[in-house]
Parts: C-alpha cells; sequence; structure tokens
C-alpha cells in the first residue's frame, strides 16, 4: 500500500516538474535570470575554492554569499526584479504589442493575396470566355458565307485534296467524265480485255466527298458542282496531268 502510495506521490511530482518546466513562464523566467547571474552560475560550477582562496581568501560559499547575495547592494534587488518584468513583457506584452499584431498582418496579407489571385482567375477566365466567343463568332460567320457562297469551303477541301495521295489519280475521273462520256470502266467486246477503268480508291473518295455521282444501272459517273469546281482547279493547276 505504502508502494503505491509513494508511486502516486512520485508520478504526480514529476508532472508537476514537467508542467513547471515546459511552461514558457518560467523558461523565459530561468533565461533572464541566468542572464542577470551569469557571474553567480560561472563561479559556482566553474571556479575552484582554491582559486576563491588564493585570490579574495574566503571559502567558495561565503565568497558566493558575499558576492552575489549582498542585500545592501542594490543591484542585488535589480538583478531578481528584472527577471519579473522581463518575463511579464515577453509573455503578456509582447504578444499583444508585436506577436499578434504581426500575425494579425500575415493573416491580411494573406488575404490580400488571395483577392489578388481570385480577381486575376477571373480576368482570365473573362479573357477566355471572350476569345472563345470570337472564335465562336468568327466559326460563325465562316459557316455562313460557306452557305452563301459554298465555294469558300470547297476551297479549303481542295488545298487538303492536294496534300493527299489521290490528287495525281483524279486525271481518272476527267478522263471519264470529257473522254469515255463517264464510263467507270470499258471493256473491248472481243479481246475483253479492259482498255479504261478508274481505280477503285479515287472513285471511292471522289463519291465519298461529293465530287460525283454515280449511276448504278449505266455504271456511269458525273461531276456534281463540287467536283467541277475540283476539275476547274485541278485544270488550271496541273495541265500536264491531263494529257
Amino acid at each position: 500500500m505504502n508502494k503505491i502510495l509513494n508511486n502516486e506521490i512520485t508520478d504526480s511530482l514529476e508532472e508537476i516538474v514537467k508542467k513547471r518546466l515546459t511552461s514558457p513562464i518560467y523558461g523565459v523566467f530561468l533565461i533572464s535570470w541566468i542572464i542577470f547571474h551569469w557571474e553567480f552560475i560561472f563561479t559556482m560550477f566553474f571556479v575552484s575554492e582554491e582559486k576563491i582562496w588564493q585570490t579574495v581568501g574566503l571559502l567558495k560559499n561565503d565568497y558566493l554569499s558575499r558576492t552575489f547575495f549582498d542585500f545592501s547592494d542594490w543591484y542585488f534587488y535589480i538583478s531578481w526584479i528584472l527577471p519579473f518584468i522581463i518575463t511579464w513583457l515577453v509573455i503578456w506584452k509582447f504578444p499583444k504589442w508585436i506577436s499578434i499584431p504581426a500575425f494579425k498582418k500575415g493573416e491580411e496579407d494573406k488575404t490580400e493575396k488571395r483577392i489578388i489571385e481570385i480577381i486575376e482567375q477571373r480576368k482570365l477566365e473573362e479573357e477566355s470566355v471572350k476569345k472563345l466567343k470570337v472564335v465562336t463568332e468568327k466559326a460563325y460567320e465562316q459557316k455562313e458565307i460557306k452557305k452563301l457562297d459554298p465555294t469558300v469551303g470547297w476551297r479549303e477541301e481542295y488545298e487538303q485534296f492536294k496534300k493527299s495521295v489521290f490528287y495525281h489519280k483524279f486525271r481518272f475521273i476527267l478522263a471519264s467524265i470529257y473522254k469515255h462520256n463517264g464510263r467507270i470502266s470499258i471493256i473491248d467486246p472481243y479481246s475483253g480485255k479492259i482498255e479504261f477503268e478508274i481505280s477503285k480508291d479515287i472513285l471511292i473518295y471522289s463519291h465519298t466527298n461529293g465530287l460525283i455521282t454515280i449511276d448504278k444501272k449505266s455504271n456511269e459517273i458525273d461531276l456534281t458542282d463540287k467536283g467541277k469546281f475540283f476539275v476547274k482547279l485541278f485544270s488550271l493547276e496541273s495541265p500536264y496531268l491531263l494529257q
């Protein structure tokens, strides 16, 4: 029972000491006190009694008592009062005068920066919306222009067509229209040999892109308005392919 009671008392004392040592009040006071009594601490721990005896002819305890605990010396009272004042200033006044205003100013700066970020972000969003609106309006205008004048869109398609592998094979379409009355293929009735035939890839390309129409009954093709526009540009730019 006594052992349990002693353990409880010991634990309580340890907890009290721990709280005291970790308290900022005691920490600040201890540092302040050491600053004003560093000579006392240095002498007590690092100066030998022999050295003191040789110097002043006193025992170490007598020297410490007379030198650092002289109640008739005004510095003794100052060295004890000032640590309390410094502790009071550091713990209660400096935070109110410095730390809290500094923290408040820091938070205000963070808020101001966040507001600026939001404003700039909104500006970017507004610029993006304006750009998107311009692009949309331009696309709409181009769409309307193409409705009124389809050759605008056809010319764009023709420029892409010039870069494709079908460009040089387009001569087969022209040969069919202007030499063979639009026939897709011609077979010699006597020999059975193919005298003329449109390449399947250019035939498919021309048909799927609206350049020609195919009459399945007669197996003949005819140019659309778009196809005629392509023929016009093709004949101007590549007349050697028509030979």
